[in-house]
């Protein structure tokens, strides 16, 4: 066989590494998290796939939700981690922290105003 693209001559899923794993990600296969995709309403190629896409939308919301109200995001907290990486389980207005509403889901876009800043 080939190699992979790493090019190692064993390739790793990186679809089920688990998530406090992933340092960087490029969302542009899993769709934009204000495109408000809902699970049902994409064609994923796999379950990997869609389960990976849902960890990292959940991810960029909490960071969302986090910078907006300015709670601690300990990133590597136990529960956090494998919470993301059950996040295909959890309801789609959880799993998007209630910014996506309304059928089709629309995104609630983030003002400059509400940002958390500790100077407040």
């Amino acid at each position: 066989g080939g190699l992979c693209l790493t090019l190692e001559r064993t390739c790793e899923d990186c679809r089920t590494v688990p998530s406090r794993e992933i340092k960087t990600a490029h969302l542009t296969h899993c769709l934009k998290p204000w495109h408000c995709v809902a699970g049902n309403s994409v064609r994923w190629d796999t379950n990997e796939t869609r389960n990976l896409c849902f960890k990292l939308h959940y991810e960029w919301y909490r960071i969302r939700h986090h910078l907006e109200t300015g709670e601690n995001i300990s990133e590597y907290h136990e529960q956090v981690s494998e919470r993301r990486d059950q996040a295909h389980l959890i309801p789609f207005d959880e799993r998007t922290f209630g910014y996506c509403t309304g059928w089709p889901p629309k995104y609630r876009p983030m003002y400059p105003q509400k940002i958390y800043t500790a100077t407040k």
